[in-house]
């Protein structure tokens, strides 16, 4: 199994861009940067990780553009994907955190009701079929 599961707070407000695939189809995807503080015990500072995930799941694009802001606390559960990239002639392996179909986001702050979202509780049929880094 492929998953991660992070509770943090969110660095920025969320940032929506849109892509076009191959296609011609446009589509909004959405990144997060999350802040998740670890204990390090009684004399220690807390340790502040940060993780940058893409969203690619329409429904959950939505809530992110409509709900969430810098502050919030968050769940997010995705998975997670690795690539090897040449950076000025260096090889680097990096981890890429998404938020696909099979992904889900809830929101933990506190403003009124807290709002749940997950891939498997959406209809499907207006989504794209495929992440568009898969094109």
């Amino acid at each position: 199994m492929n998953r991660f599961d992070i509770i943090g707070n969110l660095g920025a407000a969320p940032q929506i861009s849109e892509k076009t695939r191959q296609n011609g189809e446009v589509f909004k995807y959405a990144r997060l940067s999350v802040a998740v503080n670890s204990y390090q015990g009684k004399d220690k500072p807390p340790r502040t990780d940060w993780f940058d995930v893409a969203i690619f799941n329409d429904v959950l694009v939505r809530l992110a553009e409509q709900n969430m802001a810098k502050g919030d606390k968050i769940f997010i559960s995705g998975e997670m994907v690795r690539k090897t990239e040449t950076i000025e002639n260096k090889k680097y392996t990096l981890t890429n955190y998404r938020v696909g179909y099979e992904g889900r986001i809830e929101l933990l702050s506190p403003k009124g009701e807290s709002s749940t979202s997950s891939a498997n509780e959406a209809a499907h049929d207006d989504l794209p079929a495929s992440d568009p880094d898969d094109e």
